[in-house]
């Protein structure tokens, strides 16, 4: 009802501007039945804690923000209401194309690597994901304005991600996700002495192991999803470029969301991309190529 609608949304600018003043940060709150109870105690719990835990909810309930698999672009520190007046801190970061990196805090940078080395992108506790890159030379996108006057770059792409996780009961997890086999994950799960290895498809149900939780999504395009309950989830998807040789690729791109603020987290994040989670709201930004010559390549890159 109207009525309804007008309480919360009075409910939502004082519980805004308390969380600001205490805290200098934002508080989103989605209105539903028990909004005046549930934020009543969001109150209390601010005035009596700097710092309180947020509502745990499965991730398989929260709403994730879609992105495209070609622009790198991010909100940092994001906060996405989840169910009726739940309040869900998520934080993004990716890396895509040939690699352009946007950090937690939306900081800009690009990466080259080595042909064939597999570097760290996210160090956390008991998860990590970890990524090969492939040296390639491709056009720019046709509606690229760069076009005009770049003829070819010479970059570096995701040719494929390894996802490895520990579970609460010991389990340990080994994804690995290939431009070869866009449509499904492998998946080795080790526990004590036995090791079990299958393919997990589209067509298949999402599978658990304690607090982790892998499914193939369908989409456009389709994707991996890969979730530590309350900590990260982690998606890759192909994506396409053309080569010099007019030739179309696929390549990965990756985004990963912090589930909790950088705080909760009981090991500071590290990796390529982990590493801009830091808590401070600060964008630091790298080295980028800009593309100006005829033939780039990729010196801005490290």
């Amino acid at each position: 009802s109207a009525s309804s609608m007008n309480l919360c949304f009075l409910q939502y600018v004082g519980v805004h501007t308390m969380r600001t003043a205490l805290h200098q940060t934002t508080l989103h709150i989605t209105r539903g039945p028990s909004c005046k109870l549930r934020t009543l105690l969001l109150v209390l719990a601010m005035a009596t804690s700097r710092a309180y835990p947020a509502p745990c909810i499965d991730a398989s309930q929260t709403t994730s923000t879609p992105y495209s698999i070609y622009e790198p672009a991010f909100a940092a520190g994001s906060k996405i209401p989840v169910g009726k007046c739940a309040v869900k801190f998520e934080s993004s970061a990716a890396g895509t194309a040939d690699l352009h990196i946007t950090g937690f805090d939306s900081d800009r940078y690009d990466v080259r690597g080595m042909d064939g080395a597999v570097y760290a992108m996210l160090t956390a506790a008991n998860f990590s994901v970890n990524a090969q890159f492939q040296m390639v030379k491709f056009k720019l996108a046709p509606n690229d304005p760069r076009k005009s006057y770049l003829r070819m770059v010479d970059g570096s792409v995701l040719n494929n991600t390894f996802i490895n996780a520990r579970t609460l009961q010991g389990t340990e997890l080994h994804i690995h996700y290939s431009v070869k086999h866009p449509f499904q994950v492998s998946i080795t799960a080790h526990n004590l002495d036995e090791v079990a290895k299958h393919r997990l498809g589209l067509e298949d149900e999402a599978e658990s192991y304690d607090d982790v939780r892998i499914a193939m999504r369908k989409g456009h395009p389709n994707y991996l999803e890969v979730v530590q309950k309350d900590r990260w989830r982690v998606t890759c998807k192909a994506g396409i470029y053309v080569t010099n040789l007019d030739e179309r690729k696929l390549r990965v791109d990756m985004q990963m969301t912090s589930l909790t603020e950088y705080q909760n987290h009981p090991v500071a994040p590290h990796g390529l991309i982990g590493q801009t989670l830091d808590g401070d709201g600060t964008a630091i930004d790298g080295a980028i190529d800009d593309y100006l010559e005829g033939l780039s390549d990729g010196k801005a890159m490290c």
